[in-house]
């Protein structure tokens, strides 16, 4: 079995940059993803953009913060409901 090494420094530091690009600079995290180089720099930047994309993916969401579709709005009580028809004064 093969041992885990820490990664380096430099490595943190590109990947830290990388999830922080993808967090602030959309434009420019696309442009980093179509990037094809063997670089260990420019690998360790785009691991950040995906992992930043893999965490804010709705999927990882838990199901109260996920977006409703349109199956699920057809459960929602309709505003032409026959509670329309109560007489607030009773």
């Amino acid at each position: 079995m093969e041992e885990e090494k820490d990664p380096s420094p430099e490595y943190l530091r590109d990947f830290n940059d990388g999830f922080w690009i993808a967090e602030n600079e959309k434009d420019v995290s696309d442009i980093l993803s179509k990037i094809d180089s063997n670089n260990p720099r420019i690998s360790a930047m785009k691991a950040g953009v995906k992992t930043y994309k893999e965490e804010k993916s709705p999927a990882r969401y838990p199901s109260w913060l996920k977006p409703r579709t349109s199956r699920d709005n057809n459960s929602l009580p309709d505003k032409q409901s026959p509670t329309k028809n109560i007489d607030p004064d009773r």
